[in-house]
């Protein structure tokens, strides 16, 4: 009997692709992993004329160290994951204000691509949430290079706008 089994980031990856049709003159970027592999990443699509221009809008499901499930084979769902973070991120300029952040990257990039990515990680036939997929939402305003101490704490590279996703714990249905 062959395996059902794919791993979280193949399943979201999946319904990244959903987004990605529904969205309007947008390429989206979907990227998985550690930090360091994300933006050593990011940095060699930078470097080539081919990718450079794909980098953003970015999906990232971030993965710290290792992914952790939990199973349980009394469910029809028997794995799970807790604790999914989410970054949604787009470049953004340095010099913009608040409230150029939000009239140009928070409202019509980066939030409805997370309006998008939510109701399709609930409709996807993919999840089951026992908390109705609950979440953590932040907004990260100017999230890159230059921070208020040097390069202390920044995340990325480049100079982006976020939204983090924190807290989604999903239970994975098996396709048979």
């Amino acid at each position: 009997m062959a395996s059902t089994y794919k791993p979280l980031p193949y399943i979201i990856g999946e319904v990244v692709d959903i987004v990605r049709t529904k969205l309007i003159n947008s390429t989206l970027n979907y990227q998985y992993g550690t930090t360091i592999e994300v933006v050593n990443t990011l940095k060699k699509m930078a470097e080539s004329k081919d990718y450079k221009n794909t980098r953003y809008p970015l999906v990232w499901l971030v993965i710290p160290d290792s992914l952790e499930e939990t199973i349980d084979n009394r469910l029809a769902t028997k794995r799970s994951v807790e604790d999914v973070t989410i970054i949604i991120c787009n470049q953004t300029k340095k010099d913009y204000s608040t409230m150029e952040r939000y009239e140009n990257n928070i409202i019509p990039i980066l939030r409805p691509i997370y309006d998008l990515l939510i109701y399709y990680i609930e409709k996807s036939g993919k999840f089951a949430s026992t908390n109705k997929f609950y979440h953590k939402y932040t907004e990260n305003l100017q999230w890159g290079r230059e921070g208020l101490y040097g390069n202390t704490g920044n995340v990325f590279n480049d100079y982006i706008d976020a939204i983090t996703i924190d807290g989604l714990n999903l239970r994975i249905i098996e396709n048979c």
